[in-house]
């Protein structure tokens, strides 16, 4: 049951990236599952866990053969969220950045073409996180509701994911955010770099050409797919644990 529940924020691709920009905490890999989510529950959390596990075991579940398509529909579900979630990172940020305010009135130039750039990237991250939020949990909710339907084993293990998805809810929504302000000091030091530079005559200080290839920001568009991309499999790998799950049942 707790197959799904290995992978942790702490030892994700997204972590140990952002780790090479801004130095993070130790990791706490030496600890084995149970020490390193015990770290993230609290007394009620644990006690929800416990008698959602105490409630299926007493439950008498009618015996039902999990079938053999149903872990290749699911991978194929989560696929098309994990591609369509590509789709939306692929595209170029920039039709994105300017938004209109209320009373037809348009947002007010920031100061300069690298602080607007910024300030675009940052709103655009924003509403990619959004829309991940929202597809990641639409998949993870039809899966449960798909494992309703299979074998008791697979019934709990559901009803442990959806706990766990209620317990770990502030944790995520605490942690998450923090993503766009590293983003934030990534585009900066970029900048930065680019400007010290161009005071040695050894830069460019035309935008247009600041996202050409060998441009910093060509560069940090590089890195801010690569964040994207890697918080997309950080989200998606509860819900990639309950097919695997499936799939290992259908397929001893």
């Amino acid at each position: 049951m707790e197959e799904p529940l290995r992978t942790t924020f702490c030892s994700s691709d997204l972590v140990r990236l952002l780790g090479a920009w801004v130095p993070a905490p130790p990791d706490d890999a030496a600890l084995d599952f149970a020490e390193r989510l015990s770290l993230k529950l609290g007394p009620l959390d644990a006690i929800a866990l416990q008698a959602v596990n105490q409630q299926g075991r007493a439950r008498r579940a009618v015996p039902r053969k999990t079938p053999a398509t149903l872990a290749t529909r699911l991978r194929e579900d989560v696929e098309r969220v994990r591609q369509a979630l590509a789709h939306a990172i692929a595209q170029e940020p920039e039709p994105f950045f300017e938004v209109p305010l209320p009373g037809g009135k348009t947002r007010a130039a920031p100061p300069s073409a690298a602080d607007a750039i910024g300030a675009g990237y940052q709103r655009r991250h924003l509403a990619l996180q959004r829309q991940m939020e929202q597809m990641v949990s639409a998949v993870r909710d039809h899966v449960r509701q798909a494992l309703a339907g299979a074998s008791p084993r697979l019934q709990q293990l559901a009803a442990v994911d959806a706990t766990l998805e209620q317990v770990l809810a502030a944790r995520d929504e605490a942690a998450l955010p923090k993503i766009p302000r590293l983003l934030e000091q990534r585009f900066r030091q970029r900048r930065l770099e680019h400007e010290r530079a161009a005071a040695k005559a050894e830069g460019d200080a035309d935008p247009a050409r600041w996202q050409q290839p060998g441009g910093w920001l060509h560069a940090f568009a590089a890195e801010w797919r690569q964040a994207l991309l890697a918080e997309r499999d950080l989200r998606l790998h509860p819900v990639t644990g309950l097919v695997e799950a499936v799939a290992e049942e259908t397929n001893p």
